[in-house]
């Protein structure tokens, strides 16, 4: 079966929910009072392999947050791991 980007309708067949995953789990840690601008920490929920290497769970992850509105939104452009920075286009939604 082809992978290819387009719309679903209906009738189509499409992969499960975790076939086709591309999130990653990740909490808040801490409370925080947030202005733009902002550091975010996150905790992940899961481990993640990032570029083939593992980013185990409870790690740490810093964003950067933008408020738009009442909307926040969060950025991560990297993942710190041991002695490693892991280069990541992420961003946060819930």
């Amino acid at each position: 079966q082809s992978s290819s980007n387009g719309f679903y309708g209906l009738d189509d067949d499409v992969q499960s929910e975790d076939e086709n995953s591309n999130a990653i789990q990740a909490v808040i840690h801490d409370t925080q009072t947030l202005v733009a601008g902002s550091t975010v920490k996150l905790r992940l929920l899961t481990d993640v392999y990032i570029n083939g290497q593992l980013v185990e769970k409870d790690q740490f992850v810093f964003g950067t947050c933008a408020i738009s509105g009442e909307r926040l939104t969060i950025t991560i452009n990297s993942i710190r791991d041991e002695h490693s920075v892991l280069p990541v286009s992420l961003t946060v939604f819930d």
